[in-house]
């Protein structure tokens, strides 16, 4: 439980690609909750794999906020971009090990359905979502993609690969792909 403390060095790295914060509005209201408690609660989630519904109130926040701002930053492509930055961290210190990379895919149930859902071949049919992974040879994640479930796991693979970002941080110009 101590490692699911969000380290400050993650904030301040993350920070400047954040929206602004929000104040009070004209006709006042209660403020909204700060991007570093949210991202402390996320972080939280994210490593103990708690339920949103069960963050402790000590957090400062609940885990239907944190959520909801989550899926509001992913679809503002702030995720994609702090990804990015990370990887070009990791690639600038050599920590980045992408003489290998591995792909492989899981199968989730989707009880929700959703525009990204098909019949799952391996559940009677009942709405999935594949999620295909490719890491560098140290398991840090480079590229996820998530396809209806009853997409054929072969033609994932080079979509997968295309769709891995350009990493700089090194001498030359940035990788475009693992080798």
């Amino acid at each position: 439980m101590a490692d699911a403390c969000m380290p400050e060095r993650f904030y301040e790295l993350a920070r400047p690609m954040l929206p602004p914060e929000k104040g009070i509005g004209p006709q006042g209201g209660r403020p909204q909750t700060t991007h570093h408690v949210v991202l402390k609660v996320i972080w939280f989630v994210l490593v103990t794999s708690c339920r949103w519904k069960n963050v402790p109130q000590e957090m400062g926040c609940c885990g239907e906020t944190a959520r909801a701002r989550l899926q509001e930053w992913e679809r503002a492509g702030i995720w994609d971009r702090v990804h990015e930055l990370f990887l070009t961290l990791l690639h600038r210190e050599k920590l980045l090990h992408l003489e290998t990379s591995i792909i492989d895919t899981t199968q989730v149930r989707a009880f929700g359905g959703g525009e990204a859902t098909g019949p799952s071949p391996v559940d009677r049919l009942k709405k999935g979502r594949k999620f295909t992974l490719m890491v560098d040879g140290e398991g840090v994640p480079l590229v996820m993609r998530a396809v209806p479930g009853n997409r054929r796991d072969q033609l994932e693979i080079l979509p997968t690969v295309a769709a891995f970002p350009p990493v700089g941080g090194g001498p030359g110009r940035p990788r475009t792909h693992p080798k």
